[in-house]
Formats: C-alpha cells, sequence, structure tokens
C-alpha cells in the first residue's frame, strides 16, 4: 500500500509539473489562443488550425529542444548555482562565446514585448 501510494504521488507530480510548463511555454489548454484564431478570416478553418497548431511545434520543439540541446552540450548544468535565464546564458555563452548572452538578452526582450503587444489585442478583442 506504501508503494502504490508513492508511486501515485509520484505520477500526480510529474503530471502537475508537465501541466505547469506546457502552460508556461505555450499556453496549452488555457483558451486565450482561440481568441485570435476566430478573428481571422482564411477560406476554410482548417487553415487556420494549422497555423495554431504550427505555433505550437515551433516553440515546444525548436524553441524549447533547442534550448534543451545547448544546455546539455555545454555542460553547464552540472555546475551548482545556475538556474533558469543564467543557466541558459552560460550555456550559450560556453557555446558561442561571449555574444551569446547578448543574444539571449535581445531575445528575451523581443519575446516580452511580443507578448505585451499580443495579450493586448487579446484584450482589446475581448472588451470589442
Amino acid at each position: 500500500a506504501a508503494a502504490g501510494g508513492f508511486f501515485g504521488a509520484a505520477v500526480s507530480m510529474a503530471m502537475m509539473q508537465g501541466i505547469k510548463r506546457g502552460l508556461f511555454s505555450n499556453e496549452a489548454g488555457m483558451g486565450s489562443a482561440p481568441n485570435a484564431a476566430a478573428a481571422s478570416d482564411v477560406k476554410h478553418p482548417v487553415n487556420q488550425g494549422l497555423v495554431q497548431m504550427l505555433g505550437v511545434f515551433v516553440d515546444t520543439f525548436i524553441v524549447c529542444t533547442s534550448t534543451a540541446i545547448i544546455i546539455l552540450v555545454s555542460g553547464v548544468y552540472q555546475d551548482a548555482g545556475f538556474v533558469g535565464v543564467e543557466l541558459t546564458q552560460r550555456a550559450l555563452e560556453t557555446q558561442v562565446g561571449h555574444w551569446g548572452s547578448d543574444f539571449l538578452a535581445v531575445l528575451l526582450f523581443l519575446f516580452c514585448y511580443s507578448a505585451v503587444l499580443g495579450n493586448y489585442a487579446y484584450a482589446e478583442g475581448n472588451v470589442q
């Protein structure tokens, strides 16, 4: 019984962590992306569905996977004290040189700026 309880708790924690990361990474299941999809003007709804799927694919399989590969190949994850953006910065610096952290800073700014613009567009669409 104790092993079953431990196994259930472990599966529950893994699911919770996966759901958190999915929501953080590509807002899977949040319901905000359909607002933009519904406002589009396409010949067939399948075309918009393909565009929406492409966004999740690019985010999850290209951006997240390449980030993980850069971190794993660099080996900086073994050093204590590096987490989050700092871990990614150090990994880029070891792989491409000192400009890697500057490149990441520019990318983060652009991602944040586009997120603000996108959420503003969602809010404006919801008010109408």
